[in-house]
């Protein structure tokens, strides 16, 4: 390899035929050289016109001379050429210049390549040895392809115009819509193009015995429906017989529904309406194969005699089957909306046909099949009816609805219900009648990030700021959230700083740096919402909810990586200083959670924070039920630590807690001896466990055998506001049915001795404080539903 050099023209072998190109096997040019040194051609090197570059026409071991294009002795990557212009003479015409480098590109410029890979965000397109094209998923086509990686496939040959070419970063973007490449390109026809009166062309897509869905050439995909009333001057009973599927047609357009939504197309293709009018000079080719009809085309439907079968009411009239345009349509318009409620029960009613519905309009997303789904979920495209049956025969009867009958509840069976939103035409179409849900501008701003789309997702996401007026907050800091994520997700810091701020200046400030710090969490950035929690530090407007405090907790305590539970803990002492007195309640309560809650909190702590606040806070009795719980959710977290891993990140990794039997039994224990305080409250709320100068009465001395045994009965538990009796007996319910639930550890046998005396020791205190109640507060007691005999 070391005696070849670029440009050089060589011979060889071609040995191998792929769709990535040839395989030659380089002929040595001496008997020391490597005799096996074997080079690719691409698929944009072996022709000067790329239409021509077919790999698997040369034959295998056929020798040819080609040029080094690309040589690397290091990787042992040799890339050879076979182009005419290149070992021949460079005088040759050239169709598709070779590219080599991308600074012979120019934006604007017309290439041709070849696909070498289809992925999720677009296509890479091969221009030359070394230089690979990017097609966004928005500059493939001018048309909406929902499920476009089918429409390409690799070594597919495709014509795009230079977009954007980035030296720096060696970057080249192209894009293959039509409208692009062609100056002459012609904008689709939509909807608002089309005019009744107009003749266009178009091609038949479904047809059903009712009539025939016709698309116009060049739209979006805008169809309408020829009633089978209007395909020619004499009667149609069945337009099956008539066209078929893909035959091309000329039309006038009789109708436009604007009032339906969408709009719905009624075409006509009778004879007459064409008589007076000349056909134009530049018709299409694919014109002289149109379907014609004609009058002795009906002649097969007609009866034995020749005559044609006319309904009772138009003979008994005297009126023709055309009668009056406009007493017609109205006819047409009242079938077409029937047929949506009526065609499950068409079969039972043969003797209707002339009533049958009409469909209409296909734009945009919506896809107006014709189909009718029966009872059994089947589509009914009216092919599979068979067009001769017994019903026929009979004398056929319109059905007029009489006015007293109830109206009939029109149902709309677009594909939308199937399919969601699709399409910008939808979502614009919504949003006329909801510009307010924020629901439907963020699914808007989604659609075009699906599709690569930032700019265009950016402008409908200021547009959606200035259509949602000032008075709807709420709906407003949504919009400002996700337009922040958008920016974190997909754009970059100076736009990120740019939303930030002016959200900051017309929503909540401080609601506003949350939802940003809770944006870069999501996105794994914990270093960037470590630095909008540590700016919020320096905000006094921000300081003093105790609720920032709280949350930059939580985010030390188990978002940041490592975790930094002893930096939590310091925010606390900075926290009380800034949260007023009022709410240093919810400040200190909140870090005694954290403590439980967190995966790396001390459960020890915890209660020691609570103790702080059975002490500061000694008439707040509700604190007890939330310490309670916290204990028995640390209990099941033991006893089940997997089930309790993989429901929340609260996991087991606090202090003390496993699955040992041991720590389960310490822990059962604490629950207890927190029931144990509530209840010795309760009796001292009572002056039970209080030292008295009077006599004791038996409860009394009931209540003195409990204080000797129990000690000190919990000092805090006395202090402040008494225990009130609706209260405390709901504490008492709670404790006895934790212990009859039999949670303790141990053998069967412990377990159940164990269970037996708590459940006598918690049933002896119940009833010494009912009994010490009514006997000092008859009143309340039987306010309490305790039974008070007189």
């Amino acid at each position: 390899m070391d005696s070849l050099s670029l440009g050089q023209i060589v011979v060889g072998k071609v040995t191998k035929t792929t769709q990535r190109g040839l395989v030659v096997q380089i002929k040595p040019d001496t008997e020391d050289e490597q005799p096996h040194l074997v080079g690719h051609v691409g698929l944009t090197e072996i022709a000067d016109d790329y239409d021509e570059a077919v790999p698997h026409s040369t034959p295998k071991n056929k020798v040819v001379r080609a040029a080094i294009v690309e040589l690397d002795p290091s990787k042992k990557k040799l890339s050879l050429t076979t182009r005419p212009s290149k070992i021949l003479s460079s005088t040759l015409p050239v169709k598709d210049k070779f590219i080599t480098n991308i600074s012979q590109l120019r934006v604007n410029d017309v290439v041709r390549g070849f696909i070498r890979n289809v992925a999720d965000v677009g296509l890479f397109v091969g221009i030359g040895p070394g230089v690979t094209a990017f097609v966004r998923i928005c500059d493939l086509s001018d048309s909406f392809l929902k499920d476009w990686k089918p429409h390409f496939e690799v070594h597919t040959l495709v014509k795009g115009k230079i977009i954007m070419v980035d030296e720096a970063t060696k970057q080249v973007q192209m894009s293959l819509k039509d409208s692009v490449l062609s100056q002459k390109y012609e904008t689709p026809i939509t909807i608002n193009d089309i005019k009744p009166g107009q003749i266009v062309k178009g091609k038949v897509r479904k047809v059903v015995d009712y009539g025939a869905f016709i698309v116009i050439d060049n739209s979006h995909n805008v169809s309408g429906l020829c009633h089978r009333k209007e395909m020619a001057d004499r009667r149609v009973e069945d337009a099956t017989k008539l066209y078929s599927e893909g035959d091309r047609v000329k039309a006038i357009i009789r109708r436009i529904d604007h009032k339906k939504t969408p709009a719905r197309i009624n075409f006509g293709l009778k004879a007459s309406y064409f008589k007076d009018m000349e056909d134009s000079s530049d018709e299409d080719e694919d014109m002289e194969n149109a379907v014609e009809v004609n009058e002795s085309d009906f002649d097969e439907d007609m009866d034995s005699d020749g005559a044609i079968e006319m309904d009772e009411e138009s003979a008994t009239s005297g009126s023709s089957s055309d009668g009056d345009e406009d007493q017609e349509d109205q006819e047409d318009q009242k079938d077409e909306e029937q047929h949506e409620k009526k065609e499950p029960r068409r079969k039972k009613r043969q003797a209707d046909r002339d009533e049958d519905d009409e469909e209409g309009l296909e734009v945009g997303g919506f896809d107006w099949t014709g189909s009718v789904r029966l009872p059994g979920g089947a589509p009914n495209t009216g092919h599979d009816r068979n067009p001769v049956s017994a019903a026929d025969s009979r004398p056929k009867k319109k059905r007029r609805r009489n006015s007293s009958d109830p109206p009939e509840i029109l149902q709309d069976n677009t594909d939308l219900d199937k399919h969601g939103l699709r399409t910008p035409s939808d979502f614009e179409r919504h949003l006329l009648s909801q510009k307010h849900s924020t629901w439907l501008w963020t699914q808007y701003i989604a659609y075009h990030l699906e599709v690569s789309q930032v700019p265009e997702a950016r402008a409908i996401a200021e547009r959606a700021l200035r259509e949602i007026p000032i008075r709807l907050q709420a709906e407003k800091l949504d919009i400002w959230t996700f337009y922040m994520n958008l920016e974190i997700n997909y754009g970059d810091d100076d736009h990120l700083e740019d939303v930030f701020a002016r959200a900051c200046q017309y929503s909540d400030g401080r609601e506003v740096h949350l939802r940003r710090a809770a944006g870069h969490i999501d996105a794994r950035q914990t270093e960037k919402a470590l630095k909008v929690y540590q700016a919020m530090t320096g905000k006094k407007q921000f300081t003093a909810d105790p609720a920032f405090w709280t949350k930059y907790a939580r985010f030390l305590f188990d978002k940041i990586d490592p975790p930094d539970p002893a930096g939590a803990r310091k925010l606390y002492a900075r926290a009380k200083q800034s949260v007023p007195a009022e709410l240093l309640r919810d400040l200190f309560l909140g870090f005694a959670l954290l403590e439980f809650n967190c995966s790396n909190g001390d459960a020890e702590r915890g209660r020691t924070m609570f103790e702080g606040l059975f002490d500061t806070y000694p008439g707040r009795w509700d604190h007890w039920d939330v310490l309670i719980d916290l204990e028995k959710s640390r209990l099941e977290k033991m006893k089940n630590p997997v089930a309790a891993t993989g429901q929340s990140n609260r996991n087991n990794t606090v202090k003390g807690a496993s699955n040992n039997p041991e720590d389960i039994k310490a822990q059962e224990s604490q629950i207890t001896r927190l029931y144990e305080r509530l209840g010795n409250a309760a009796l001292a709320s009572v002056d039970i466990l209080a030292p008295t100068t009077n006599a004791p009465s038996a409860s009394s001395s009931a209540a003195a055998s409990i204080q000797q045994t129990d000690g000190a009965g919990g000092s805090s538990e006395r202090k402040g506001k008494k225990l009130k009796p609706k209260k405390a007996r709901q504490n008492f319910k709670a404790w006895l049915e934790w212990e009859e639930d039999g949670k303790r550890g141990g053998n069967e046998k412990e377990r159940a001795n164990e269970n037996k005396k708590w459940i006598e020791k918690v049933k002896a205190r119940w009833s010494t404080y009912d009994d010490r109640l009514v006997e000092t507060r008859p009143g309340k007691a039987k306010a309490a539903g305790i039974k008070v005999n007189k």
